[in-house]
């Protein structure tokens, strides 16, 4: 199972080095990324970096080789503005696609490192997805799934 601390500790990390995030947070679920996201506002915090707590399927034969399927969501996102202009609401689009691409491309070159510092021993490469969000809770952008198998 994946560590809480290690994985708010990779966030960080990735708010660090990818200069188009301006701030972080890791939630646990639904209902506390729409109280975070009231608070944002888009001049100030920028291109957000959004964390989930995953959820944990497992599986195995008995209780020596028991593993769990972490699945793992990331959004990079930007306050959403109804008054903008049409080009305004690409540009922001834009610029959280650009962030996720960065965090995509870290989590492959750190994948194996990853597998050491949060307990994972698998990421699945066949199983990733990037989909676009739009208006959740107040919010633009995208949003990335990738699973990592860890022991239990």
């Amino acid at each position: 199972m994946l560590k809480v601390n290690d994985l708010n500790a990779y966030l960080e990390e990735c708010k660090n080095e990818i200069t188009n995030f301006g701030n972080f947070r890791l939630l646990a679920d639904d209902d506390e990324f729409s109280k975070f996201s009231v608070g944002l506002s888009k001049i100030k915090d920028g291109v957000v970096l959004i964390g989930v707590l995953p959820t944990i399927n497992g599986g195995g034969t008995d209780e020596d080789n028991t593993k769990a399927n972490n699945r793992l969501m990331f959004f990079a996102v930007q306050k959403e503005d109804s008054r903008q202009s049409y080009a305004d609401y690409l540009l922001g689009y834009q610029a959280c696609q650009t962030a996720i691409k960065a965090l995509f491309d870290k989590f492959l070159k750190d994948h194996l490192d990853f597998d050491k510092r949060c307990m994972a021993n698998n990421f699945s490469f066949n199983s990733w997805n990037i989909d676009p969000i739009r208006n959740y809770h107040q919010t633009n952008g995208w949003v990335l799934e990738i699973d990592v198998n860890t022991r239990m």
